[in-house]
């Protein structure tokens, strides 16, 4: 009988620890969601508005000295918005392009025939950055000795693909 009654214990604070475990398990995750919902997204919401309010005056002061158009502040720009997880697109070099259908989205690693392209993946990559989605022509440049100049309507494709781009990225979030 005294066999038994061990057994029984045995079974008993087996069953006991089982149960406590379980709620310590159930109890921490219910204690991280509470936190997470109830201080941590006050938290992230304040992070990414001071980062794009960061952003949106390095774009400012590029704009207000003229610097915008600058390959350093693409390069810069690239960088704060690499380092706070806000998602952007570039237009590489339309300059001597005339065939607007040629314009491409990819990732500037698989870029092909832009000159701008390459100099920005080569200073990305001195930086850390690998990846950054670009708007480029596969079309080969028709003049390569004279500086780059545009017809109308090829940079504005690429300004509406950005666009579509950004909407469709807009509606994969909902």
């Amino acid at each position: 009988a005294g066999g038994m009654v061990r057994e029984v214990m045995k079974y008993s604070i087996r069953r006991q620890f089982a149960f406590v475990f379980g709620l310590l398990m159930a109890g921490t995750i219910l204690l991280c969601w509470f936190i997470n919902n109830t201080f941590l997204e006050k938290y992230y919401l304040n992070n990414k508005k001071k980062a794009m309010l960061s952003a949106y005056d390095i774009i400012n002061e590029a704009s207000n000295e003229g610097t915008i158009n600058a390959e350093d502040f693409d390069i810069e720009f690239q960088q704060i918005c690499g380092k706070n997880n806000i998602n952007i697109i570039c237009a590489m070099g339309t300059g001597n392009k005339l065939e607007p259908d040629k314009l491409k989205i990819s990732d500037i690693s698989k870029t092909s025939y832009c000159p701008l392209a390459k100099k920005m993946r080569v200073e990305l990559r001195k930086r850390g950055i690998h990846h950054l989605k670009v708007v480029y022509s596969t079309e080969e440049p028709k003049c390569r000795n004279v500086p780059p100049s545009s017809i109308s309507f090829v940079p504005s494709v690429a300004g509406l693909m950005m666009a579509g781009e950004v909407i469709k990225h807009l509606a994969e979030m909902e």
